[in-house]
């Protein structure tokens, strides 16, 4: 994950980056109106334990913290070949971006737009079960504002991920 932001306001101005190795979840809940169309509600959580913090070329870790984006969505996912495995989706949605301490005490939310899209191809394991691995890439434009002060945090967070998959037609 890479999250670029830009703090302004107050006494405080600034670009920086946040980077990490992410675990992603994804569940997506819907039906087949048409075959080899798919249209979905889905949940995704994506998170970096132990983030680097890159800001005017100094860089640290964010030790025991966790940045993570919270993703509530619609997708459509698309089979050229209702029988075959290859797919193509996209998703539009919510987001949701905060941090954990190490004592689980959560940030306040960051929050704005996100879409996110990819490939995958599915082999069938079963009459209705299939695995299979995509490649996905998320984005989000969200902003935290404060709420007694003039101060603002936008942030761009880029999400690529390769996921395993298990899906019931």
């Amino acid at each position: 994950m890479s999250d670029k932001g830009t703090m302004k306001g107050g006494s405080t101005e600034g670009d920086y980056t946040i980077r990490g190795a992410t675990g992603v979840a994804q569940i997506a809940i819907g039906g087949t109106p048409t075959p080899g169309l798919v249209l979905a509600g889905t949940l995704q959580e994506i998170d970096a334990p132990d983030p680097t913090l890159e800001a005017e070329g100094y860089t640290s870790t964010a030790g025991d913290d966790t940045i993570g984006l919270s993703v509530l969505g619609f997708q459509v996912e698309w089979y050229p070949d209702p029988a075959g495995g290859f797919h193509a989706f996209g998703l539009v949605g919510y987001g949701d971006l905060s941090v954990t301490d190490d004592a689980g005490r959560e940030s306040d939310s960051a929050e704005g737009p996100a879409v996110g899209g990819g490939l995958g191809y599915e082999w069938w394991v079963g009459e209705q079960w299939a695995i299979g691995v995509m490649g996905q890439m998320t984005y989000a434009a969200v902003t935290w504002k404060a709420k007694d002060i003039d101060l603002e945090d936008k942030h761009s967070v880029l999400a690529p991920a390769l996921m395993f998959s298990a899906t019931h037609h």
